[in-house]
Order: C-alpha cells, then sequence, then structure tokens
C-alpha cells in the first residue's frame, strides 16, 4: 500500500464536501486541502455576489491548485473540490496516481435548503443553479470515484469513504 493517496471529495456548492473531506482527513491523520482557499479574492468576490467566474480566472485558480498538489507530491491529503468539469478532475487526479474520488450529489431542493442555511461561506445559495448547468456528469472512464448520498450523515459518508480507500488499497488505514 502507498500512503502518498489524494481523496479529492467532490461535488456542487453545498453538498458539504468541505466537512466530509475534514472528516475523512481527522480519520486518516492526514492534512485535509480545500481548493476554495486557492481563489483569489477577486474570485471570491464575484462569487459572492451570485455569479459564476469566467474560464480565465477558473484557469487560474486551477493552476494554483495544481502547482500545489504536485508539490505535495509524496505527502497524503484530502482535498475538497468542486470537480465541476471532468477534464479538470482528470487533470488534478493524474498528478498523483493513488488518486480517487468521492462524489456528493443529492436533490437540488436540499442542497438549496443546505444553502440557505449555511453560515460562513462566500458562495451564496444563488450559485447553485449555475453550479449544477456548468457540472459534467462523470466519464465512464472517471471508475476511481464513489457516488454518495447527501442524505446520508457525514459520519455514514466518511465510513463508506474509508471503506473504498481500503478497497482499492491505496492508503493504509487503522
Amino acid at each position: 500500500m502507498n500512503s502518498a493517496v489524494y481523496v479529492f471529495v467532490m461535488g456542487v456548492s453545498g453538498t458539504g464536501k468541505s466537512t466530509l473531506a475534514q472528516e475523512i482527513a481527522n480519520s486518516l491523520n492526514i492534512e485535509m486541502v480545500d481548493a476554495d482557499d486557492f481563489h483569489s479574492e477577486e474570485a471570491k468576490a464575484i462569487m459572492a455576489s451570485g455569479q459564476s467566474i469566467d474560464q480565465a480566472t477558473r484557469l487560474k485558480w486551477l493552476n494554483r491548485l495544481t502547482t500545489f498538489l504536485f508539490t505535495h507530491k509524496y505527502k497524503p491529503c484530502v482535498i475538497a473540490y468542486s470537480g465541476l468539469f471532468a477534464a479538470q478532475r482528470k487533470q488534478l487526479m493524474s498528478i498523483n496516481k493513488n488518486s480517487l474520488g468521492i462524489l456528493l450529489e443529492g436533490d437540488e431542493d436540499i442542497i438549496f435548503e443546505r444553502l440557505e442555511n449555511r453560515i460562513g461561506h462566500f458562495a451564496p445559495s444563488t450559485m447553485l443553479k449555475s453550479q449544477l448547468e456548468l457540472f459534467e456528469p462523470l466519464a465512464s472512464d472517471e471508475t476511481n470515484v464513489l457516488s454518495l448520498p447527501v442524505l446520508d450523515s457525514t459520519a455514514e459518508q466518511a465510513q463508506q469513504a474509508i471503506a473504498y480507500i481500503n478497497e482499492l488499497a491505496i492508503f493504509e488505514t487503522k
């Protein structure tokens, strides 16, 4: 088993990816990285106003995240990352051959309600519609991604994610 694994916890805004990523990281005693931290202040302001960022801004964000992941290539971590675009998911997951994904999915109304009740995040609930429109479903060659329902508790999701990691035998868990 290799300890240098990347676990990408993905989903549109409001699915609970940061919460689940932190839970998995705590369980595995590894670092948790939130891809939102790699957005510029300008990009956060655009999203806070309810608008999507353009592709040029998104590419700068993706480049900052990619650089970080390349420099941490031999350290395991869990990354909370929207994963809206298949090509970008593949690009990031290709950095480390021991990468896998956890995709949080659910009904738009449930996710919207969660966003309405969320406190302290720059992205408002009005961003959900554009994120759902932009999200590209998993491609047939994205076989190392486990889909989990947002209705499951974080503890249930983490348990399933860790079982998946163990099943793939790419990380030694306790």
